[in-house]
């Protein structure tokens, strides 16, 4: 629960008991609007939380064996409700398969900037990499973590670079 303290005056007005409770509503939403609004949408297979407009977080289903369908359907949504170029922050809560076809072609968008997996034991770790060596048409900038916050933090730090690298080939 948040504990607002309330000043003795908000806009030069005189706070009382009667209107403490408006005042804390308007701080409330105003402290909503400056953080940013994270969206998550639900997949066959998984959530997809859209912590920015160019960042979104991944967890798959548990049990789900992801296909080439499920790809399709992911690769979707990823064109449709993101900005480009976009980074991905996929976390392991879950414990799933992909197929050989969906290992091939899972990432394959050429708007991908970067990937953050977050692995929290070897076993999922060993995954990641033993996918990360299947063949790609399309390189990945991919990095393994063991915390989710320094995965977003290195998600945020590849999203500027490839940010201000776009805005110098634009000009």
């Amino acid at each position: 629960m948040k504990v607002t303290v309330f000043p003795h005056q908000v806009y030069g007005f005189p706070v009382t008991k009667s209107n403490r409770i408006i005042v804390a509503l308007e701080q409330n939403l105003k402290e909503s609007y400056q953080k940013k609004i994270m969206i998550t949408h639900k997949l066959s297979f998984c959530e997809i939380t859209l912590l920015q407009g160019d960042i979104a977080e991944v967890v798959v289903n548990e049990g789900e064996e992801l296909n080439i369908e499920k790809v399709a359907e992911y690769h979707e949504f990823l064109i449709e409700e993101m900005r480009h170029p976009f980074s991905l922050l996929i976390n392991i809560l879950n414990s799933y398969t992909y197929n050989f076809e969906a290992q091939q072609f899972i990432g394959s968008l050429s708007q991908i900037n970067a990937i953050a997996v977050v692995a929290y034991d070897k076993l999922s770790e060993d995954i990641i990499k033993t996918i990360i060596k299947v063949p790609k048409e399309i390189p990945w900038k991919i990095k393994i973590f063991k915390e989710r916050e320094a995965a977003l933090k290195w998600l945020v730090d590849m999203q500027r670079l490839s940010n201000k690298s776009l805005q110098l080939t634009n000009f």
